[in-house]
């Protein structure tokens, strides 16, 4: 039986939103905003802290969420699942 790895940054992140998503009040932009730019900082992988990132664009559909984010390092573009698991990010030409 396959089992399904979760980091715990995109866990706590699904948690958060599937708790929100129980209320009747939708999460709010400054949330959501938040939600993401922790996701980025785990996808990125560098040493970003999260409050250095600026998150832009966020798109958001049943099944996918996408993104643009600036940091130190760079722009990149993300995406993830509905949940904020599975995130990637590719960095964007300067």
């Amino acid at each position: 039986m396959a089992s399904l790895q979760f980091t715990g940054v995109g866990m706590a992140l699904a948690l958060y939103l599937g708790a929100l998503a129980a209320c009747a009040e939708a999460p709010s932009d400054e949330q959501i905003e938040a939600g993401v730019r922790s996701v980025t900082a785990s996808a990125i992988g560098l040493s970003v802290q999260e409050d250095a990132i600026e998150v832009s664009s966020i798109e958001r559909t049943p099944t996918r969420m996408s993104w643009q984010a600036e940091t130190p390092q760079g722009s990149y573009r993300c995406s993830s699942d509905e949940r904020g698991q599975l995130p990637e990010c590719t960095p964007l030409d300067s």
